[in-house]
């Protein structure tokens, strides 16, 4: 409706003009292309070749110089890693450490519960280059012992 384009699957919602990520359960905005209407066709200018149907929003670089605090996320599921994400896409330059008692990156939940024998490796949000190039640190098979929200 208006400037979104909502998912009939998911119920992701993307800004129409930029194709940005507006509601999840998203995790990459989708590609956008010139749109014209000619009476009753609407015509879209399409490149040779087409682009991922996923483009990764834009992040910041970790710069701890720049900023020395540290956010650590407890949990390694989609809630955690869109945590991660949206901190270096609303430009956090600090560290960024996922706490995760799971043995594996964060992976898509709902897959893995609908597929019988499908593997974590296959069902991974993001793989291991990416949160190392967004300098997202991933704790695995690890827990939390005890949170002081005072430090």
């Amino acid at each position: 409706a208006g400037d979104r384009i909502v998912c009939p699957w998911h119920g992701a919602c993307f800004h129409a003009h930029t194709g940005d990520v507006e509601d999840a359960p998203a995790l990459d905005a989708i590609s956008t292309f010139p749109v014209r209407v000619e009476g009753d066709r609407v015509l879209a200018t399409l490149p040779a070749v087409l682009p991922s149907h996923k483009r990764t929003m834009i992040m910041c670089s970790p710069n701890e110089k720049m900023d020395s605090s540290t956010f650590v996320i407890l949990g390694t599921g989609a809630a955690g890693a869109v945590a991660a994400e949206t901190l270096r896409h609303e430009g956090f330059q600090g560290r960024i450490v996922m706490v995760g008692q799971e043995p594996h990156l964060p992976y898509d939940r709902v897959k893995i519960s609908k597929s019988l024998g499908i593997s974590v490796q296959d069902i991974l949000l993001r793989d291991a280059a990416f949160y190392k190039e967004h300098g997202i640190e991933i704790l695995v098979g690890a827990t939390a012992e005890q949170v002081n929200v005072k430090a």
